[in-house]
């Protein structure tokens, strides 16, 4: 079983295909057990290094609470531990709000990003939508950008 020993937890990862290296930051609700990552379309243009994170499928868990910087950390030294300093970096859902902290803290690590299905977390990560859409358009955009109040 890969494992990566960093920021004190062992991260579960799996490499699949081969050109440029792609760091893929997956939801919490992902697992490698239960979405097998080497069927990924990716994999036939990148070297695809995909994971758990910390408390997820084979990662372990630390002691305490975490941060969303400390996952954004575990991604860098993971991609780091396999001999990597650039990357192209995709995330989907809570990764995206992963690789958004990895992008502030470690902004040379990353070549390209790509975001899918994502927010950028706290309060606008569940707006009410469905207030949006029964709004005048104008009225809308300055509903969901806060510059009302």
């Amino acid at each position: 079983m890969p494992v990566a020993a960093v920021n004190g937890i062992e991260i579960y990862f799996e490499v699949h295909g081969s050109g440029a290296p792609l760091l893929d930051i997956s939801g919490s609700g992902n697992d490698l057990r239960r979405s097998p990552t080497s069927i990924l379309p990716v994999n036939r243009s990148f070297e695809t290094l995909s994971y758990d994170q910390r408390g997820l499928g084979q990662t372990s868990m630390p002691d305490g609470d975490f941060t969303m910087a400390d996952c954004a950390d575990d991604a860098a030294a993971l991609v780091r531990s396999m001999g990597c300093e650039r990357c192209h970096v995709m995330a989907t859902s809570f990764g995206g709000m992963v690789a958004l902290n990895l992008a502030v803290r470690h902004p040379g690590l990353i070549d390209l990003l790509v975001l899918c299905c994502t927010s950028p977390g706290g309060e606008a990560a569940s707006y009410p939508l469905e207030e949006l859409g029964r709004m005048d358009p104008d009225e809308a955009i300055i509903g969901f950008l806060g510059a009302g109040s």
